[in-house]
């Protein structure tokens, strides 16, 4: 009996670290996204023309 209990908390355990490194991973991918995103809105923001006039959105 103590063996079984063992290894349900081995196994939770591991499954646990595992779903931990997932949501590791999606964060960060999450937040590389978020930042080249705002890198792109700032620059449509502030693009330039050829005569030196601001173009792009105004928010």
């Amino acid at each position: 009996m103590k063996f079984l209990n063992y290894s349900l908390i081995l196994l939770a355990t591991f499954l646990a670290n595992s779903i931990s490194a997932q949501t590791t991973t999606i964060t960060q991918i999450l937040q590389k996204t978020l930042q080249q995103e705002n890198e792109a809105r700032q620059m449509v923001h502030t693009e330039v023309d050829s005569l030196g006039n601001e173009i792009g959105w105004n928010s």
